[in-house]
């Protein structure tokens, strides 16, 4: 492999940074087979991550490996002549359709890989955090390779370009974004926290709306008079279900069961019956605006208005109703939205597998509703209660969006060396490489083995005495210092207990924080 080593004083790069291939900073290692017959220990010396553990470990654990699902004696990895991989390795897919969701974890503890995980080991050049965060950056989807399956290489991996600062400063940058991204993070969570708000607030709204209790003052804090009929009395069914109309790729709007979602309509997806069928098909009957679509399976229960001028048609498990005078569509369309309602709704259906219900047992529930003025009181109320929750929601959106921009902008300006500031007494990048480029040469880049090696020592084994006395030989390069690491688990379970104990560890007092006074 050959690199272009770039000047620190390359336009763009801070002063002490050098950009250079990632194969000169790293060692690229892939996994081993994992036989069906070695699988299945929860527990034992060294966890066996494959490809799931990799996606648990970002959706649950920020990316950290802290344990398995598979584990591995030493003795096991011994006849799969496999080895394992240090504290600090940042693992990923290297094949199938995995590779595109760009999910990068790392390592806490020696492990085995499998023959479908990637990693790479930190040398003494780049820090593992460092290294980690780089990688969550890399998209090596379009370097992904093969007619059918998509796989990388470990040149693809080795040819990436990587910013090196000086080693002080990858520390802290690394600490910096553990800080920032830290609370990125705690701001997502909380605002995560909005839809299910959202949700309760409109039900609540939707239960004093039929109890009464929204109205009370309105009345004049009397109780609610409520009259009762069975929902077939007061309402038309409009039912086209068990027909089928032929689609076509634009004309008049169809909606289905799948356009109705609750308390509104969507118009995804979207489909179309000719102009010309539409007077033969509409044969039941037309809706109007004011009416109100409820879906009978599939889902069963979605319930919403009618307040578009359109013309549509109807089809595939939905039922239209039509109220009769007395009885307001738009206040109807609130109360069947209800707990009360859907309640009733659910001990009507049937059905093991699919939930449904028919429409001579719909029919047949009874339905509570106040006079006509208290009516479009209620819906006057709701409304504007709901358009509150819909500008909150809006606003969810918006602030969702920007969180989501927050972490790539800050990946970005920390690997441009914007994040934290550069300190001209630590040691440039390009001395660095350049020194542990005359170790490598000094030791050779790749040492040899089998018998070329024993050659090179005398006839001696590799790692064996050498003859006469003479000083042995080391295969591959020198030792170097291992990251912290947790202490090694035993268990899935054990491993998740001590990542807890690490995350308060680093709420009570981390190194960035002291570094960079991040306070709570």
């Amino acid at each position: 492999m050959t690199t272009d080593l770039m000047s620190d004083e390359r336009e763009g790069l801070p002063e002490g940074w050098v950009e250079t291939s990632l194969g000169e900073v790293v060692t690229v290692v892939s996994g081993i087979g994992f036989p069906h017959d070695y699988q299945g220990q929860t527990s034992g010396a060294l966890p066996f991550y494959k490809v799931g553990d990799i996606s648990r470990a970002v959706k649950e654990n920020n990316g950290l490996l802290a344990g398995a699902k598979n584990y591995i004696s030493h003795s096991d990895l011994v006849e799969l002549k496999g080895k394992t991989i240090p504290v600090g390795t940042v693992v990923f897919a290297k094949i199938g359709e995995a590779i595109k969701l760009s999910r990068r974890a790392r390592a806490l503890s020696e492990s085995v890989i499998d023959n479908n995980v990637m990693g790479v080991v930190p040398s003494g050049a780049i820090d593992s955090e460092y290294l980690f965060k780089f990688m969550c950056t890399v998209d090596f989807s379009e370097k992904s390779r093969s007619t059918t399956v998509p796989s990388l290489r470990k040149s693809d991996v080795e040819n990436e370009v990587v910013p090196l600062p000086p080693l002080p400063e990858q520390i802290r940058i690394a600490d910096k974004l553990d800080a920032l991204l830290s609370r990125v993070e705690a701001g997502r969570e909380r605002l995560e926290r909005v839809p299910k708000l959202l949700k309760r607030f409109r039900q609540s709204v939707l239960s004093a709306a039929v109890s009464g209790e929204l109205t009370r003052e309105w009345r004049g804090g009397e109780e609610i008079s409520l009259q009762s009929a069975s929902l077939g009395t007061i309402a038309k069914f409009i039912d086209y279900r068990g027909k089928t109309p032929t689609k076509t790729t634009n004309g008049v709007p169809l909606i289905t069961a799948k356009n109705v979602r609750q308390g509104y309509l969507s118009l995804e997806p979207r489909e179309y019956i000719a102009e010309g069928n539409y007077s033969d098909w509409m044969t039941r009957g037309f809706p109007s605006i004011g009416d109100v679509l409820i879906t009978t399976e599939a889902p069963m229960g979605y319930v919403c208005s009618i307040n578009w001028d359109y013309k549509f048609a109807l089809a595939q498990r939905i039922i239209c109703l039509q109220f009769r005078s007395s009885v307001s569509g738009r206040f109807m369309a609130i109360y069947l939205q209800s707990f009360q309602f859907q309640t009733e709704l659910k001990a009507q259906s049937s059905g093991s597998t699919v939930e449904g219900i028919k429409a001579s047992r719909m029919k047949e529930i009874e339905v509570y509703f106040p006079s006509l003025p208290e009516q479009t009181e209620i819906v006057r109320r709701v409304e504007a209660l709901f358009a509150i929750a819909d500008r909150i929601e809006a606003r969810y959106q918006s602030a969702l969006t920007t969180f989501n921009r927050l972490t790539p902008a800050l990946l970005a300006k920390a690997f441009r060396g914007e994040l934290v500031p550069q300190d001209p007494n630590d040691e440039p990048a390009s001395v660095l490489l350049e020194r542990i480029r005359a170790a490598r040469a000094t030791l050779g880049d790749k040492p040899k083995r089998g018998r070329g090696a024993a050659k090179e020592a005398g006839g001696a084994k590799p790692d064996s005495p050498a003859p006469d006395g003479a000083t042995p030989k080391r295969r591959g390069r020198p030792p170097k210092a291992k990251p912290e690491s947790l202490p090694v688990a035993s268990s899935y379970d054990q491993a998740v207990q001590l990542l807890q104990e690490r995350k308060f560890q680093k709420a009570e007092g981390t190194r960035q924080g002291e570094l960079f006074g991040v306070e709570d």
